[in-house]
């Protein structure tokens, strides 16, 4: 029996799954406003998480020749647009709340679904994507056009954290109860 893994058999295999993976933001986006679908089920919500992953890949497409230049940066510049304008409050049908969004976003309107939390880790997924084009925007755009970070109100980490104050962790104050080691009666 041969174990042997011929690179050249991974290789293809790996491209391959990057390409397919690649290819649901192609698929599920909504060209109007940039939303990425949480999933490929119809009626399904736009999610922020999805959102960010998408412009961090977005670059990567171009590169790899998945996706012209200009279908990238229209794609790009769709979804900034809907975030420089999207509304910040509470209410049912804002899109966030003090630079924070919520989990889950109609992928038509853009505006909060289903009563969804605010999502502080969605939201820095996002801001992972967006920090990437901002990097990248000289060699993505082949110009030296001005920023593209929209951030209408910069996120409020400390309003996240259980005090509001900024002085704690949200990590290390969290009202979870802590996991019991195995074995322990306490």
């Amino acid at each position: 029996m041969d174990h042997v893994i011929r690179p050249e058999f991974g290789e293809t295999r790996l491209d391959a799954l990057q390409r397919h993976a690649f290819a649901y933001f192609l698929r599920e986006t909504n060209s109007a406003n940039g939303l990425v679908a949480d999933r490929t089920q119809p009626g399904a919500p736009a999610s922020i998480a999805a959102v960010g992953f998408a412009l961090a890949a977005y670059p990567v497409g171009v590169e790899r020749g998945w996706l012209t230049r200009a279908d990238a940066i229209e794609r790009t510049l769709a979804l900034l647009r809907f975030f420089s304008t999207s509304p910040q409050g509470t209410a049912s049908d804002m899109t966030g709340y003090k630079g924070f969004y919520y989990h889950f976003l109609d992928m038509t309107t853009g505006r909060r679904a289903d009563g969804c939390e605010l999502s502080t880790v969605d939201t820095s997924f996002l801001l992972a994507g967006e920090v990437r084009v901002e990097a990248q925007r000289r060699a993505f755009m082949r110009c030296d056009p001005p920023s593209l970070l929209r951030t209408p109100s910069p996120a409020a980490w400390p309003a996240a954290w259980p005090n509001g104050d900024g002085r704690s962790c949200a990590v290390a104050r969290t009202r979870w109860p802590r996991r019991r080691p195995r074995g322990s009666s306490r």
